[in-house]
């Protein structure tokens, strides 16, 4: 009976031993690609990574001169990504024994300051990691520098693994929960380069809890999916574009979502730069209100890849269609008479084709306003039709 219980003791012993794992680092080069720095983990006393057992903490060690240049990921064997740090610390330099830990922090690592030493919430769940997945095999972890002028190098990194890990990432809201996956790839910028992936979305409707782990029951399918916008592409919480593929990616499918009108492009407009979450939308409904049509909308939470992206708006994107913008369509040969006159979609926006006009702000009069072709697209109108839009 004593021996029985000394192996017990000793069994326990070894299991609750947590065991690190430490990489050399390089230099991250400035305003240029993504670098790797692998770590190869083997001999874990629990290959399969849960909650008994899994990753615990990352720290490193960064020496750059711009701390807010600095874009950080942890990326576990089996693809999963964890987002560690997106440009914080401004003008602050390096990152000195600084810990990244999903259970004993409270403090998000957004809140702490230059060099930020110590123990802090990454922007991901490192639970996310924790998804019974092997824990041996490479590690990576994946640095980039997005700003031109100042550099840096990581000199040093570790894994933690142990008892009492943190669970993958479940969330409930009482708004909507749209859930992205791009099976580890990463969302491009613009239209004119997009991705498939797919789209989860949940709404038990209102007063309801929606829970991450429900079964989707209002889309469940493809998309193709890039960001979107000018500036706001440039903020944290980036904007996304999206074309609905529910059945596969060969054909586009229209759909309805949130009992809007079937259509197959929509938008999931960034909340970053509108703290109230209304601005668009109240935008929106006073225009309605006088009788035009306005783009409809849904507020929703979002989460990407197991990560947490924010509140958004999910939109529908202003279009000719019958039931958005009901414009005739214009063809290529209709250049005189009535059928000259459109319909005509443009933009007031950052300068991608189309004409400057002659008046400018009060505020800054040597800018003058621009306009866009958005239908027909720039590369698509002809001269008399270009002409015509721009004398109307």
């Amino acid at each position: 009976m004593k021996r029985y219980f000394t192996i017990l003791i000793l069994l326990f012993a070894i299991k609750t031993q947590a065991q690190t794992f430490s990489g050399s680092g390089g230099s991250i080069p400035d305003n240029g690609p993504a670098v790797s720095f692998t770590i190869p983990v083997s001999g874990l006393s629990a290959a399969t990574l849960n909650q008994s057992f899994g990753v615990v903490q990352v720290c490193l060690n960064i020496n750059h001169t711009y701390d807010g240049d600095l874009v950080a990921k942890l990326i576990a064997p089996d693809g999963t990504v964890v987002s560690l740090f997106t440009n914080i610390g401004g003008g602050g330099q390096n990152f000195v024994n600084t810990c990244f830990d999903s259970v004993t922090s409270s403090l998000p690592i957004g809140s702490g300051s230059a060099p930020f030493t110590g123990v802090f919430l990454p922007e991901g769940c490192l639970g996310n990691c924790n998804n019974n997945q092997n824990g041996n095999g490479v590690w990576t972890l994946q640095m980039q520098d997005v700003a031109a002028q100042d550099t840096g190098a990581v000199i040093s990194w570790q894994i933690t693994f142990g008892n009492n890990a943190p669970a993958p990432f479940n969330m409930t809201s009482n708004i909507p929960l749209v859930i992205l996956n791009t099976n580890n790839q990463s969302i491009p910028y613009g239209s004119s380069s997009s991705i498939f992936a797919e789209m989860k979305i949940i709404d038990h409707g209102i007063g309801q809890i929606n829970n991450s782990n429900d079964a989707p029951n209002v889309y469940n399918g493809k998309i193709n999916i890039s960001v979107r916008g000018h500036y706001s592409a440039s903020l944290p919480q980036l904007p996304y574009g999206l074309t609905t593929y529910k059945h596969d990616e060969s054909n586009d499918s229209d759909v309805s979502i949130f009992n809007m009108p079937l259509e197959h492009d929509w938008i999931l407009l960034a909340g970053y730069n509108d703290k109230s979450f209304v601005r668009n939308t109240l935008m929106y409904k006073l225009f309605n209100d006088m009788g035009h049509y306005d783009a409809r909308t849904k507020h929703c939470e979002v989460i990407l890849n197991g990560e947490y992206l924010g509140i958004y708006i999910f939109l529908e994107k202003i279009k000719r269609d019958k039931n958005r913008v009901s414009i005739a369509k214009l063809k290529t040969s209709d250049t005189t008479g009535s059928q000259l006159t459109g319909g005509y979609i443009f933009t007031h926006d950052y300068y991608s084709g189309g004409w400057t006009s002659n008046f400018a702000p009060d505020s800054c009069n040597t800018r003058f306003y621009d306009y866009n072709f958005e239908y027909p697209s720039s590369s698509a109108i002809q001269p008399q039709q270009a002409g015509y839009i721009k004398r109307f």
